[in-house]
């Protein structure tokens, strides 16, 4: 009786640990993000038909870095408060890059990429037509979706709230 018992514990405690092991194998294909905003303004100022100033419209640039372990990732769509926006994806070749300075901190915003990682550059632009988002319930109010492909297999990737920057006076 003993024995089963004993067979049973240590039964249990083999698929225990072989559960543990298959998990620390487990390879993630996204490391890190960091997303970022900026917004401008146009140069001319728009008046009325008495010369009072009308309230300019903000021009807001959305750039995503994606870390990843992998090369061929292709990224599909974004949204930001139910909100659709295409992928236009650039890999950077330099090791590190200067995204900007924050405007709440005044630093800059260097991103570095460890050896055997690549860096992508995501700019995001916004859809005139919004798309039926069956990924909905995953959005967080005021933080980026990303939608990924790899290896024929779509994936979700949180890209978390946008940083400002500041922006570049116009001229």
């Amino acid at each position: 009786m003993k024995i089963i018992i004993l067979a049973k514990y240590f039964f249990c405690a083999l698929l225990l640990w072989g559960s543990l092991f298959s998990c620390a194998q487990t390879n993630t294909i996204v490391k890190k993000v960091y997303s970022f905003y900026t917004e401008h303004t146009p140069g001319n100022i728009a008046v009325d038909q008495n010369g009072n100033e009308l309230t300019a419209r903000l021009d807001t640039a959305i750039q995503v870095y994606v870390e990843a372990s992998v090369k061929n990732i292709t990224w599909d769509t974004a949204w930001l408060n139910n909100k659709s926006y295409l992928i236009t994806i650039q890999l950077v070749t330099q090791d590190s890059i200067d995204a900007g300075i924050k405007k709440d901190e005044g630093k800059r915003a260097v991103i570095r990429v460890k050896k055997g990682y690549y860096l992508w550059q995501l700019y995001l632009q916004p859809l005139f037509k919004t798309e039926n988002n069956k990924y909905k319930k995953m959005e967080v109010e005021n933080e980026i979706l990303l939608k990924g492909k790899y290896k024929g297999m779509i994936f979700l990737q949180k890209a978390g709230k946008p940083v400002q920057l500041e922006t570049i006076p116009s001229v």
